[in-house]
């Protein structure tokens, strides 16, 4: 029984942080939904294993693109990341306080689900329009706009992507193949935050320790993969492929609510 379910995820482990870490979005997007769906895991227990997935992802994505030469605006992705880890424990105690009120996870993962399907359609949509861009020069503002996003990332267990890229193309009018290398380097620091929170809180036997060994290989793969694709396509692919992930998880988002609701 178990073996089927480690053969599982890892395969999906592997493949959404390859995508993940070519797209911007960490693996944490594309992998909460697909675990909701499959129901094995707890809510907290699903947290913590893509936050570690995803940690292990990034730091394999952004050592691999960044001794190949990536342009990487480290002031900018140090503001945002120091204002994503504060902001994240925040989010973590807004959820833990979330969590205490429902009666059940079914009820927290359907208001999770809800709100990430609307932050995904903006996403889109802002993300498409060319109307929308600027070039934000305040630094002083950037730890407060990485506050509000690794606030709501680790409320909603999105880890951060889905929120960073749309934010970097919209308010610093980067292409998005520049955006996803410094959003998977927030990633990592909300995810990081994330498995700190959920540990202290919880006590690390708590969690389904089993599943590490295929969390960190699959984590590996994946960001190894995802940034040898990742040098080789051209900007216009990683835009394409950004937003066609995001309609198939609205589409894998939307199933999940009408799961939650009536079965």
């Amino acid at each position: 029984m178990y073996m089927m379910y480690y053969i599982l995820y890892f395969i999906l482990i592997t493949l959404s942080c390859a995508l993940g870490a070519v797209i911007g979005l960490g693996g944490g997007t594309l992998l909460r939904p697909m675990f909701d769906a499959i129901a094995f895991h707890s809510i907290y227990n699903i947290s913590f294993l893509i936050s570690f997935a995803v940690v292990v992802m990034s730091v394999f994505s952004t050592g691999k693109k960044m001794k190949g030469g990536a342009d990487v605006n480290l002031k900018t992705a140090i503001l945002l990341s120091l204002g994503s880890v504060i902001g994240g424990l925040a989010g973590n105690r807004v959820f833990e306080h979330l969590r205490g009120t429902f009666t059940s996870e079914t009820e927290v993962q359907l208001i999770q689900t809800i709100f990430t399907t609307i932050i995904l359609i903006l996403a889109i949509y802002f993300s498409s329009s060319e109307r929308f861009r600027y070039n934000l020069k305040a630094t002083a503002l950037f730890p407060f706009l990485g506050g509000l996003l690794g606030f709501i990332a680790v409320l909603l267990g999105l880890g951060g992507g889905i929120l960073v890229m749309p934010v970097l193309k919209v308010l610093f009018s980067m292409d998005t193949k520049k955006a996803a290398v410094l959003s998977i380097i927030v990633v990592f620091f909300s995810h990081l935050v994330n498995i700190i929170s959920l540990t202290v809180s919880m006590g690390f036997s708590t969690f389904d320790t089993t599943f590490m060994p295929v969390i960190v290989i699959g984590g590996a793969l994946g960001g190894i993969c995802g940034a040898a694709v990742s040098k080789r396509v051209t900007s216009e692919t990683v835009a394409k492929l950004f937003n066609m992930t995001i309609v198939g998880l609205v589409a894998l988002n939307l199933y999940n609510m009408a799961t939650f609701i009536f079965w």
